[in-house]
Order: C-alpha cells, then sequence, then structure tokens
C-alpha cells in the first residue's frame, strides 16, 4: 500500500475516557500494519500515544474531549494530541525519573521513544504533546 510520496491524515476526537485510548492505539495500529511499518516501530509509537493520550485522561481538567492528529507521509508519522483543559507549567527539561517512581514517566517515554518531541501547556489554554517517528517497514 506504501508509495512514494505516500501522505495521510489522521484526526479524531475523542472523549477523555480510557476506552478512547484504546480505540486510537487500535487504529493507528491497524493503519500502520497496512503501510507494512515494523512490529517494533508500531510498537513503539503505540506506546509513546498512549502515553500522550492517557496523560489526557488522567490530567486534562476542566474538558470533556481531546483531539489526535496523525500526519504519515512517506518514512514519518507525526502525532500530536491536544486538550483545551486546565494546562501546567511545563519544566524546562524533561529528566529521568527515578526507576522507582510510580508516576511521572510519560513526558519522559514519549521523548525517548521520539524522535522529535515538543510539549505546549498553558495553565489558561490547555496542553499540546507533539512527537514524531520516522517509519521502518517491513520491506
Amino acid at each position: 500500500m506504501r508509495a512514494a510520496g505516500f501522505h495521510a491524515t489522521l484526526v479524531l476526537g475523542l472523549p477523555r475516557e480510557v476506552a478512547g485510548v484504546r480505540l486510537i492505539r487500535q487504529v493507528m495500529d491497524t493503519v500502520l500494519a497496512a503501510l507494512k511499518v515494523t512490529a517494533a516501530c508500531r510498537h513503539e509509537i503505540a506506546v509513546a500515544l498512549t502515553e500522550a493520550c492517557s496523560n489526557v485522561v488522567a490530567h486534562a481538567q476542566h474538558t470533556d474531549e481531546y483531539g489526535v492528529t496523525v500526519t504519515i507521509a512517506d518514512h514519518r508519522c507525526v502525532i500530536e494530541v491536544t486538550d483545551s483543559g486546565t494546562g501546567f507549567t511545563p519544566p524546562d527539561r524533561l529528566t529521568r525519573p527515578a526507576h522507582t517512581a510510580q508516576s511521572g514517566r510519560g513526558l519522559f517515554m514519549i521523548a525517548q521513544l521520539s524522535d522529535q518531541f515538543e510539549l505546549d501547556s498553558d495553565p489558561r489554554r490547555g496542553t499540546s504533546v507533539r512527537f514524531a517517528k520516522h517509519l521502518v517497514y517491513t520491506d
């Protein structure tokens, strides 16, 4: 299905609940598998996407939904997860959490699993997590 110059954008509005996280994870795996992206690459994207969406479910206050935009172009997948809830003041730098930490690992994991990571959050306008991953194909 993959061809030179391939470009697709998927935009979803999801309810701020766990079922939405499962849905977008399944949708992305199906799309990437159809494009013949390797299982290892799909797994890394799934973990990063799950962390970004789970953060919205757990932390975005005063909003009932959030958005996920996925752009796939040739060998690159860019995912942006946005909410209009109560944002936060992001740290200047993400640091590795302690190995015993019970929480607070999500953003660090997303940054480690992706090739590019951006976090934009403000208490007045919500949060946007954007990450990109180079796609590896099976053939």
